[in-house]
């Protein structure tokens, strides 16, 4: 492999939440409150571009931002492969949050500058192989890692800040089972189990709409550090 073929493979390869610091960070959590303020002023929510020269935003990310109001959730959207740059993924999961979240009503401009919004950044995904649900229940409460399950038509995900709500593995895997609409301590024959790991990033309340409207990624941040 070349220098020019190793530069483009590096810059294809999934942007892993260990390169990333808090100035990273920053720059995420403000593409998502940018997007979703812009578009309840009713501003056009254009995604960050300018970023898409910048490593590691430019490469391939997988991510969930999450909203939660008055200690409870308010709208949770993500992606568990990374299928298109990070900052576009960060953008479009934050609008799909605050406005698309099946469970919640479009969010209010009130209720966005007094949530928490939360960015996290997805690893790679890694396979988990247990033979029973004991055995899963005993590697997934060691690793505290975010877990997801598939079986025929059935599939769900938990974060690994679940753990907070969930800290006991087996209510963590049963939780999970009732999400995915799995009959509970069953173990189905098609089963497949992933693990990966997170880094969260949070903006706490209150915000000012118009200020995370007008953010410039030039001006106003270091986008250039990771």
């Amino acid at each position: 492999m070349d220098e020019r073929e190793e530069r483009d493979s590096s810059e294809q390869c999934q942007v892993s939440p260990d390169e990333l610091g808090p100035a990273a960070g920053r720059v995420l959590v403000s593409i998502a409150e940018r997007a979703v303020a812009r578009s309840l002023l009713g501003y056009q929510p254009t995604p960050p571009v300018e970023l898409l020269d910048v490593q590691p935003y430019s490469r391939p990310g997988a991510t969930f931002v999450t909203f939660e109001l008055h200690g409870e959730l308010r709208g949770c959207i993500g992606s568990l492969e990374a299928r298109r740059p990070l900052v576009l993924d960060v953008h479009e999961n934050a609008l799909a949050a605050a406005f698309a979240d099946p469970r919640f009503a479009p969010m209010r401009l009130d209720e966005f500058e007094a949530a928490t919004v939360k960015v996290s950044v997805v690893s790679p995904m890694r396979p988990l192989h247990a033979g029973s649900l004991s055995e899963l229940v005993s590697v997934i409460g060691e690793s505290r890692d975010g877990l997801l399950v598939a079986a025929g038509l059935h599939k769900a995900t938990f974060l690994p800040a679940v753990w907070e709500k969930l800290p006991e593995p087996w209510d963590f895997v049963d939780a999970l089972w009732a999400k995915a609409g799995l009959p509970p301590r069953t173990w189905p024959p098609d089963i497949s189990l992933w693990t990966y790991s997170t880094v969260e990033y949070t903006s706490p309340p209150p915000r000012d709409a118009r200020e995370c409207a007008a953010f410039n990624w030039t001006t106003d941040s270091d986008a250039g550090t990771a």
